[in-house]
């Protein structure tokens, strides 16, 4: 990643990363081919780089691991532009750590989001709530980072179930039913509790 710097230090605008998530797994193999005498394992000998981005083990354990992201993290808020976004994917196994380390580099209030990844179905491990989610941790370089807002289609039986009210030109309004239609005047429109969703919170 150092290498990057001389050509791109300060011209990035987003950064996604999906690092080892510090598992002390093995993701090398090797592969049986053929059958009975004339089978053979098929394998070759990795290079340096081969056997960090298929490894997930680190010699002085989590330590090693930590010392390995600092860096990349250091690297990777050179190569952001100061309006830059770096979004990092995770798990609950180096989360905390990775945040103590991005705050670090990038300052507390560099800090936007932490995003949860629901990966799979809910489901109870053996002793414990099940593991279901990931996370992905969102810094920006700057105040003035580059914001998209996202937005999706609803299908129209949301829209129906959602958009339950219109209003009439007369101000007064009324409950739709399913599948009633409107005067292309009338406005239709979302109930929305004007209650704080953080009590206590200005």
């Amino acid at each position: 990643m150092g290498s990057l710097l001389e050509q791109y230090a300060g011209k990035v605008n987003l950064i996604y990363i999906d690092p080892p998530f510090a598992t002390g797994a093995d993701f090398s193999f090797t592969s049986k081919i053929g059958e009975d005498e004339d089978e053979f394992l098929l394998g070759k000998d990795q290079s340096i780089i081969e056997e960090k981005a298929y490894r997930d083990t680190w010699g002085q354990g989590i330590s090693s691991y930590l010392n390995m992201m600092y860096s990349r993290f250091s690297i990777i808020r050179d190569l952001l532009d100061d309006n830059g976004s770096l979004f990092v994917h995770c798990d609950s196994r180096v989360n905390s750590h990775l945040r103590l380390i991005l705050d670090e580099i990038f300052g507390e209030n560099a800090f936007i989001n932490q995003i949860t990844w629901r990966r799979t179905g809910a489901h109870n491990d053996p002793g414990r709530f099940g593991m279901i989610t990931d996370t992905i941790l969102y810094y920006a370089k700057g105040e003035d980072y580059c914001w998209n807002q996202p937005y999706g289609e609803r299908s129209k039986d949301a829209i129906e179930k959602s958009f339950c009210y219109a209003e009439k030109p007369d101000g007064s309004y009324i409950r739709l039913a399913p599948g009633q239609k409107i005067p292309a005047n009338w406005r239709q429109f979302q109930s929305v509790t004007l209650r704080s969703p953080h009590p206590g919170q200005t």
